[in-house]
C-alpha cells in the first residue's frame, strides 16, 4: 500500500536510525497496517504521549435538498475519532 506520507516518514526515520530506507519502509508500513487492522477490529489505538484513535458510528440522517426540497438520506458512517495527548499539545505550543 504505497503512501506518500509513509515515504517521507520512512526517510526521516532511516536517517535518524542509520538504517536503510527499504528496511525502514517495511517497519513503517507494518505500523500503519497494524493501526488500520486494530481500528477495523473495533479496537482503540493508543500511542503513548501522542494520540488515541477510536471509532465513532454516526447515525443515519434525513435531510431536504435546499433548492428542490426533495428528501434524501445520508447513511450512517464509521469515522475515526482522534484525541491528541496533552503532552503533544504542550510540545506543539512551546
Amino acid at each position: 500500500m504505497p503512501r506518500k506520507y509513509a515515504l517521507d516518514i520512512t526517510k526521516k526515520v532511516a536517517l535518524a536510525t542509520g538504517n536503510m530506507q527499504k528496511d525502514t519502509k517495511v517497519i513503517v508500513d507494518a505500523v500503519f497496517e497494524a493501526i488500520l487492522s486494530e481500528l477495523k477490529d473495533g479496537n482503540t489505538v493508543c500511542i503513548r504521549d501522542f494520540f488515541t484513535m477510536s471509532l465513532k458510528k454516526t447515525k443515519e440522517r434525513a435531510y431536504k435538498h435546499v433548492k428542490t426540497k426533495e428528501p434524501f438520506v445520508v447513511p450512517s458512517k464509521t469515522k475515526v475519532k482522534v484525541k491528541i495527548s496533552e503532552i503533544l499539545t504542550e510540545n506543539l505550543n512551546k
